[in-house]
């Protein structure tokens, strides 16, 4: 269950995978959890953590950790467990934990044990195309929104959870953004034909409790000027790498800057 205050956590630069805690609670796991119930240990000692993306569809990327308890940190009867960004309460997620078939259970863990946990986070790619109309200089451009580089796992061109589990807002610097002539591609690659960075990148406040974050991008005078004009974007925040194509394609010469501004969205997968 990844919780509220988990999803808001991602609004804002911040760390929200550090730690990892386990309990003797028994109740089910809510969205509206923030602690765990009966909290016995915790630690932020991490002995593996890897990276990857699906290769087939469902596309996800994720990221897998592998909390370590101190020989003995964790000894008792164990039934709850969760994930943060603090030694207590903070949790990003909660589960109790379960057996085989998927009922709660508890597992006793002795004082001359150590316990190991992973944990996996995953961040599934939109799987059908986002359409709309923006209207630019008084001319309406409709566009398709597309997920990019679904496979590929970087911070700049693909999509990766950070080490960390680091903020879904976070904006990259200009050279992780394009301006295209070409059209957009298929949800494994990026727009076709010529590129061009944008001057800057800006990422906007994060409003609270909206799930969603905007940032601008700004083309200057000299910047993706383009003789068919501009056909397509492909722009990077946080996990995930997104194209946009525009129909028709948006003149641009010496005499004009672009600004475009984009927003995205995050929430449990139902």
């Amino acid at each position: 269950m990844i919780t509220d205050i988990g999803l808001e956590r991602m609004g804002d630069f911040q760390d929200w995978l550090s730690f990892c805690q386990v309990g003797s609670g028994s109740t089910l796991p809510s969205a509206s959890d923030s602690s765990l119930v009966n909290r016995l240990a915790s630690t932020n000692v991490s002995n593996t953590t890897e990276a990857g993306n699906a290769t087939e569809a469902p596309y996800f990327c994720y990221r897998r950790k592998t909390f370590r308890f101190a020989e003995g940190a964790a000894a008792g009867n164990l039934s709850e467990v969760g994930v943060g960004w603090a030694s207590t309460g903070s949790l990003y997620s909660r589960e109790l934990i379960l057996d085989g078939s998927g009922d709660p259970t508890t597992i006793t863990v002795l004082a001359d044990e150590i316990l190991d946990v992973t944990y996996e986070k995953r961040q599934y790619m939109p799987a059908v195309d986002s359409s709309g109309v923006i209207t630019l200089d008084g001319v309406d451009y409709a566009y398709v929104g597309r997920a990019s580089n679904v496979t590929i796992a970087n911070d700049t061109t693909g999509w990766q959870i950070p080490v960390a589990g680091i903020s879904a807002g976070l904006v990259p610097p200009a050279f992780a953004h394009r301006a295209y002539e070409g059209t957009i591609g298929g949800v494994l690659s990026e727009p076709s034909g010529a590129a061009d960075a944008p001057t800057s990148s800006t990422a906007l406040a994060y409003v609270a409790n909206s799930k969603q974050r905007s940032w601008t991008l700004l083309w200057n005078n000299n910047q993706a000027n383009f003789a068919t004009g501009i056909r397509s974007v492909r722009t990077k925040c946080g996990i995930g790498n997104y194209q946009l194509g525009f129909t028709p394609a948006i003149p641009k010469d010496l005499t004009k800057v672009l600004s475009l501004t984009f927003q995205h969205s995050w929430a449990r997968r139902p």
